[in-house]
């Protein structure tokens, strides 16, 4: 497998909240690609691994539960970080994707500064800062 430091793939059935999040990604410094199903997400896993992967828990293919219940049985992906953004605000889904090894669950609506912080967290040291001048409205 290939990993990109810094690689951060967004899964998300909405193309503008996916699209969104991917470009705030590289204004912020990573690598970000964004799948809009789970079954795209884990074909592209196969092939680069990615330093951390945000992801939807409802989507039209497979809910983000079956997508990180099948991360983690491939040992490539296995230890993976995993941010749920998510509009589900069920303790027991939350309670599962936490018990299946996600890093962090955050609501829709989460400011960009918090998801940024976020990021940062679970994908030190390998995320890449910032060019030099780079504004910092999202810090």
């Amino acid at each position: 497998m290939n990993e990109s430091a810094g690689n951060i793939l967004v899964v998300d059935d909405h193309i503008q909240i996916s699209d969104t999040l991917r470009r705030l990604l590289i204004l912020s410094g990573y690598d970000a690609v964004s799948r809009h199903h789970g079954r795209d997400a884990l074909s592209y896993m196969s092939g680069s691994r990615p330093a951390c992967v945000i992801l939807d828990q409802m989507m039209p293919d497979m809910t983000g539960l079956e997508v990180l219940r099948t991360m983690r049985q491939i040992p490539e992906l296995a230890a993976v970080p995993v941010i749920f953004f998510s509009a589900v605000d069920s303790q027991p889904i939350h309670d599962e994707a936490l018990r299946l090894g996600a890093n962090a669950w955050l609501l829709k609506g989460t400011s960009w500064p918090q998801i940024l912080k976020v990021v940062q967290d679970v994908t030190l040291p390998t995320h890449k800062p910032p060019p030099d001048g780079f504004p910092g409205a999202f810090h």
